[in-house]
């Protein structure tokens, strides 16, 4: 919205560039009595269910009753023009931004049964045991496979319940799966250092072994849970404290 602002303001300020503020109040009517094209509907109807009246409907009628105003009919006129020239400006920066960003989009087209990666970029860490610090954290999870085609831009994948996911993407958060020598197991991720580590599903029990705390970890792709010391688990404070409260509250209830 910003760049579209810019661009309107663009075609109407003048060469010193300090008038800019006198055509806010245009542009705010023009951007908000526009239909958006994804909602279908003009800012002011998702507001206030209604478009109201702009100044140039108001004075149209008063227009019709004193047909004689010759300053107020060319005051609507003037006004006309730059209401028009307003909403040319605006939709002609939406297709060019529209333009800029269909270039460097790179389309993307998967088949049912493909299997892919699934970015982090706009995951909540807090799923699947993902450790909180994006930059320690996987950049890619998976590898998930396509099981239904919305359309052309979302897909549906195999997210099992467990990992507290919505399964249908966006294509611009998938990628094509590749095998690779350094993934060996099927929970396996590429991390933001480059290095390969596992995703943690979920704790199911805790214990002292040789004087150190031990959490039983179910992995992501992973059939067998293993016993972990806690300092290999330093990325899920999340899951340990939701773990330990669940256990102090069943402890109570005995």
């Amino acid at each position: 919205m910003n760049r579209t602002l810019e661009e309107y303001l663009r075609c109407f300020v003048g060469p010193l560039q300090d008038d800019w503020d006198v055509h806010l109040a245009n542009a705010e009517f023009a951007i908000n009595s526009t239909v958006n094209s994804s909602t279908k509907l003009a800012p002011f109807e998702a507001d206030l269910g209604y478009i109201p009246l702009n100044p140039l409907q108001l004075t149209a009628e008063q227009l019709v009753r004193e047909p004689k105003s010759r300053p107020g009919a060319e005051f609507h006129e003037r006004q006309a023009a730059i209401l028009l020239r307003c909403r040319e400006a605006l939709a002609e920066a939406q297709e060019r931004m529209r333009d800029v960003y269909d270039r460097n989009r790179e389309e993307q087209v998967f088949d049912v049964g493909e299997r892919v990666y699934l970015s982090m970029k706009h995951l909540d860490p807090k799923h699947s045991g993902l450790p909180n610090s994006t930059k320690f954290g996987p950049k890619w999870i998976g590898p998930y496979t396509v099981v239904r085609k919305i359309h052309n831009h979302a897909y549906e994948l195999n997210i099992q319940a467990g990992d507290k996911l919505h399964p249908v993407f966006n294509t611009g958060s998938l990628k094509p799966y590749k095998e690779s020598t350094r993934l060996s197991r099927p929970g396996d991720v590429i991390l933001a250092d480059g290095s390969v580590g596992q995703i943690v599903k979920r704790l199911l029990g805790k214990r002292r072994h040789k004087r150190r705390t031990q959490f039983l970890v179910e992995w992501v792709g992973e059939e067998k849970s293993t016993w972990e010391p806690v300092e290999n688990l330093t990325q899920i404070p999340d899951l340990i404290a939701e773990f330990e409260h669940t256990r102090r509250t069943k402890r109570r209830r005995r």
